[in-house]
């Protein structure tokens, strides 16, 4: 009788701790809380949306690129496009892998955080480019709730921008990256935007590759009404993937053959893409800046499957991007300021005089110190205008740069306790680098 007492609290204690363990994996999936390169994504995830309108979505010069590029590698192929049927990358017995979570795109923010967006068509951010977590997916992060994005970007009023894998643009309702998008009608056939800023919202543009790779334009103010108009005079001849600018103001452009190009002068709607000097060696799906004037890549890395976040050697487009673990910044200056590496890959230039009517407390520490320097170069110039010659006068707030410094101290510590709280928050889900 002891003995069967016993039994029946076991088979309980078994029955709670299988309860327990069920509730606790649905909280998991749910969160998605996984470890990029070691836990993968339930392949549901992925069907839920291929399920969705599949038949829509149509080949670009994108998947065709892709399907090119790596035809005899369908892991690279189904890894990496999020719209390739489940059948297509079954093995022979039928039996389809899981497919590990990366970053296919990559979006600098005006706060230094950074948004991506993954290879299952969802948004995800982290801090920083250099720290190795992402969170997320983000709420809200699809399109009518099932359709993929192809990338993301930003309008002059910090809205997001994003194409979808049906081709269309969308943009979010207000300013929160998790707000709902809406459809801008009419903008169908592209697959990747950037902004252009101009003297009035009136006349700003927005750059568009189509779904051929030709780049196109149209007055921001008019999507909608007015359709895009081809540019540039190489369209036909060097069909493009995606296109950024680089720090000297030349365009940057992905050819089909996933290697970074660029226009042979900064006249980008008179100019070619230099095929004459030639590509950067490394295969990449996108590129973004860091502070010290070398690009951070997303590189395609075909027999493993997958892309890792890669780093330039040396300041220079050719350079070719290499694992982070073997990139020494102790010594690297910061020549570019993080309003240019939102300028660059997004053509919002946050120094522009439109922007002149934000306060010190509107902008974080390093943009009002940019803002400040700028200010104080306008007096200097005023002031020697005024006594009718050119000289070099130096010219400082230090009080100012003082309170800067003390303010930076207090936001890194604070940063410092904030990412302890975030590394051991359970109900936001991170997302791991992987280590090459």
């Amino acid at each position: 009788m002891e003995k069967e007492k016993q039994l029946i609290i076991l088979l309980i204690v078994i029955a709670l701790l299988y309860i327990l363990y069920q509730i606790r994996n649905r909280n998991r999936n749910r969160n998605r809380n996984i470890k990029e390169g070691f836990l993968e994504i339930d392949e549901n995830a992925r069907t839920d949306y291929e399920s969705a309108n599949k038949l829509q979505y149509k080949d670009t010069i994108y998947e065709k690129s892709a399907k090119i590029a790596f035809e005899n590698n369908p892991k690279m192929l189904c890894n990496l496009l999020p719209i390739i049927p489940a059948e297509y990358c079954g093995d022979e017995d039928g039996n389809v892998s899981k497919k590990p979570k990366f970053p296919v795109h990559m979006l600098p923010m005006k706060d230094t955080t950074v948004m991506a967006v993954f290879n299952d068509g969802q948004l995800y951010k982290k801090d920083k480019v250099e720290y190795p977590f992402w969170t997320g997916p983000l709420e809200n992060s699809l399109p009518d709730g099932s359709i993929p994005l192809r990338m993301i970007s930003i309008d002059s009023e910090e809205r997001l921008l994003g194409v979808g894998f049906n081709n269309n643009l969308y943009r979010k309702v207000s300013n929160d990256i998790e707000s709902t998008w809406e459809l801008i009608p009419n903008t169908d056939n592209i697959i990747y935007v950037i902004y252009q800023l101009e003297n009035t919202f009136e006349n700003d543009k927005i750059i568009a590759v189509d779904s051929q790779g030709r780049l196109n334009e149209n007055i921001y103010n008019q999507l909608g009404s007015e359709p895009f108009k081809l540019v540039a005079n190489d369209n036909e001849t060097f069909p493009v993937l995606k296109v950024w600018f680089d720090k000297n103001g030349f365009m940057l452009g992905i050819g089909t053959n996933f290697k970074m190009y660029r226009k042979a002068t900064t006249d980008w709607r008179n100019s070619e893409f230099d095929t004459v000097t030639g590509s950067n060696p490394s295969l990449i799906n996108d590129a973004i800046y860091g502070k010290d004037g070398k690009m951070y890549g997303l590189v395609l890395i075909p027999k493993l499957g997958k892309i890792a976040v890669m780093k330039q050697k040396m300041v220079y487009y050719l350079s070719q991007f290499i694992p982070l673990e073997f990139i020494s910044d102790k010594n690297n200056k910061e020549i570019i300021s993080n309003s240019e590496v939102v300028k660059f890959k997004t053509g919002i230039d946050y120094t522009n005089d439109r922007y002149n009517d934000l306060q010190y407390g509107d902008i974080n520490i390093s943009e009002a110190k940019n803002k400040l320097k700028i200010e104080e170069l306008r007096k200097i110039r005023s002031h020697c205008a005024s006594r009718g010659s050119k000289t070099n006068v130096e010219h400082e707030n230090y009080e100012f740069l003082n309170r800067l410094t003390k303010q930076q101290k207090h936001i890194d510590e604070l940063n410092g306790v904030l990412s302890k709280m975030v590394s051991q928050d359970p109900s936001r889900s991170k997302i791991q680098e992987d280590i090459i």
